[in-house]
């Protein structure tokens, strides 16, 4: 961070770009606190009760998505030509997950958005879920790998382990790497154990889909095909042309890069 800061230095945040300004204020927080320094708030998450609350919030969203991955992953429903439907519908809840952020609103100020997908996809500038299916419907015999470089905890979270269950469940990719934040960040962003404890909640949950949802999950995880990988460059104010080479190699052999949320577009942009 000391090289990061220093083109910047003896200047106002008016004056730094302001994805830079961004990731120095979450920096900061944690600096704070003492997030990386020996004490009773080393590895301190600020942000947890908030993130918890948001991820509670979402019920009826995830009551939903289980009974769909249910109907969606029924042997003979498999083959009923609705694969292509069933994706389109997962990728479009996914997108809409992306609502529930917590750097742009607080918990109690969340509320789901329960349209339906057509409703959902009127509101999409681009729309490549059609593309995206008949793109992963190529590896059907062969291996490939899809990488969710993840956003946001709470219900964009879930959505986006309901959207890799569907995936691995029906082989439509052999493995799946998710890329969570090393520390916290943005409020709700992901991190490793962020992951975890969205599936422990899951397993927990009264209704049987969504149990039988994280347990294939945890499956995945213990199997290896789905990996959980952390990097510093996700909290970083580099953008995707001044990734380090180890995480441009990592994602160079991927088939499908899934880039979540709003910083992550504009670190490409």
């Amino acid at each position: 961070w000391q090289n990061y800061i220093t083109p910047y230095l003896g200047k106002n945040w008016l004056q730094v770009p302001w994805f830079f300004v961004e990731m120095f204020f979450y920096r900061r927080i944690l600096e704070a606190i003492g997030y990386f320094q020996t004490g009773s708030f080393k590895g301190y998450d600020p942000f947890l009760d908030q993130k918890q609350r948001l991820l509670e919030s979402a019920s009826v969203s995830i009551r939903d998505l289980g009974d769909h991955l249910e109907e969606s992953l029924d042997h003979e429903h498999l083959f009923t030509g609705k694969q292509r439907s069933d994706l389109k519908q997962l990728l479009t809840l996914n997108v809409w997950g992306n609502q529930a952020d917590l750097s742009m609103w607080s918990a109690r100020e969340i509320r789901p958005d329960h349209k339906n997908s057509d409703e959902q996809r009127f509101h999409l500038l681009v729309d490549q879920a059609e593309a995206v299916f008949n793109y992963l419907t190529t590896f059907e015999e062969k291996s490939s790998r899809v990488d969710f470089i993840l956003d946001n905890y709470g219900p964009e979270l879930v959505h986006d382990i309901g959207l890799a269950d569907y995936l691995l469940s029906t082989n439509m990719t052999s493995s799946i790497r998710f890329h969570a934040k090393p520390a916290p960040h943005y409020v709700s962003d992901a991190m490793i154990k962020d992951i975890h404890n969205t599936i422990d909640y899951l397993a927990g949950r009264q209704e049987k889909p969504v149990r039988m949802m994280a347990n294939r999950i945890m499956a995945y995880i213990q199997e290896g095909r789905l990996e959980l990988k952390e990097d510093f460059f996700w909290t970083s104010p580099l953008y995707f042309w001044e990734m380090p080479k180890h995480i441009h190699e990592e994602l160079a052999e991927s088939d499908l890069v899934i880039s979540k949320g709003d910083a992550n577009y504009r670190r490409l942009a």
